[in-house]
């Protein structure tokens, strides 16, 4: 996986007027690849799911600044000067973004956080939030990008872009549609992290939530949802890929439709704040062979989220099993195919030492007798993976 990146360096990013909307465009190979805008996170009222209650996750300390990928907050205000508290909010709702990544990777033995730009690299920094006064951005969406790119404040679309900006404005987000309360921009392009060239989605991006929807809105953080969005989630050929940019196999922090249109799939208490319903579709940290995610674009493979580039231990061997002549014994097991999983196996028998096959099955000549065979996954990393025992007995020899 160390080869996903590079295709990144190939994509350029622009901006630029189509239709009656402002798209954000890639072009890549000499083809434009448009995304889709989304008006979406509607106003929500009720409780938020309760096992996310939990104690909120200090921020990730990296390297300050750096042209490499990170995501920027940014306070639009409508004042003349930033409020302090506005600010304070907005920390604390980084936080229940984190959370919400980490809690999700944790459904598939992985572990996400956001790269977000911070003050320092060392424990105890805070994340750094970009302020900005707005005025005619305080219209809708795209006056508020516009203005901000005008600013100098963002680059979400530059040749060189590798920031994602998550804005949380004073102003209005699309004034003919008030209950919504969230916007993005992300690219409709499912291939996945070591095509070449990039995936557009490696690029910088924006997305912006109003005073609404700073933190949670009655389902989950819809700073996350929106965050979501411009890693390139939900794609429009994902399995249940619904209400452009949506899903729609609830619970799932991005499903959502009208009414009719949603199909009940996951019913956990926390689903409704947590991404991908059965990780199916846009975020899975270990997806097994042969599902559609293995092979097209998988969010917890963006660079902006720390743990993107982290191998999981292979899975276990799902069962051992023997059988033997008078001379060989024939070892065979099975394995879960991940996607990102085991590249070989280590074979141990008692008293004749270890190897390491890429088969399913083993094969040793000895005489009679009881032996161990321990069988160990060795992920891609080198990694050894949990052992699984047998003792098999070759029959004496025939007379």
């Amino acid at each position: 996986r160390d080869s996903r990146v590079a295709a990144a360096e190939a994509i350029e990013l622009a901006t630029g007027p189509h239709g009656d909307h402002r798209r954000a465009c890639g072009r890549a190979a000499g083809t434009d690849v448009c995304a889709h805008t989304l008006h979406h996170s509607p106003l929500q009222s009720g409780p938020v799911a309760g096992a996310l209650a939990g104690p909120l996750p200090a921020p990730l300390c990296t390297a300050e600044g750096g042209s490499d990928f990170r995501v920027q907050p940014v306070l639009a205000h409508a004042g003349a000067v930033a409020d302090d508290a506005k600010v304070d909010a907005i920390r604390q709702s980084l936080r229940n973004v984190d959370r919400t990544f980490l809690s999700s990777a944790a459904r598939t033995g992985g572990s996400r956080q956001v790269r977000w730009v911070t003050d320092s690299p060392t424990p105890g920094c805070e994340v750094v939030i970009e302020t900005a006064r707005i005025t005619t951005g305080a219209s809708d969406f795209y006056a508020l990008v516009d203005e901000l790119i005008a600013l100098g404040r963002i680059d979400p679309f530059g040749a060189t872009s590798r920031t994602k900006y998550l804005v949380f404005t004073e102003g209005a987000i699309d004034p003919d549609a008030p209950n919504t309360c969230g916007l993005a921009l992300y690219f409709d392009d499912d291939r996945p992290i070591d095509a070449t060239p990039g995936n557009p989605n490696l690029g910088g991006g924006v997305s912006a939530v109003d005073p609404n929807c700073w933190d949670t809105n009655g389902i989950g953080s819809a700073p996350a949802h929106e965050l979501m969005h411009t890693l390139g989630a939900v794609l429009g050929t994902a399995p249940n890929a619904a209400n452009y940019g949506h899903c729609d196999d609830e619970a799932d922090l991005m499903c959502y439709g009208p009414p009719g249109t949603m199909r009940t799939v996951c019913t956990g208490v926390d689903d409704d704040a947590l991404f991908d319903c059965n990780n199916d579709d846009y975020f899975n940290t270990d997806p097994l062979r042969g599902q559609w995610l293995c092979g097209h674009w998988n969010t917890s493979d963006s660079p902006y989220l720390d743990g993107w580039n982290v191998i999981q231990p292979p899975r276990a061997v799902t069962f051992l099993e023997a059988s033997a002549n008078a001379t060989t014994a024939n070892v065979n097991w099975g394995a879960t195919a991940s996607c990102y999983g085991a590249a070989s196996y280590q074979v141990t028998v008692s008293g004749r030492g270890t190897e390491q096959v890429d088969a399913l099955w083993y094969s040793f000549r000895a005489p009679a007798g009881t032996y161990t065979v321990t069988v160990r996954p060795v992920g891609q990393d080198g990694a050894l993976g949990t052992p699984c025992l047998l003792y098999t007995s070759p029959s004496p020899r025939d007379s």
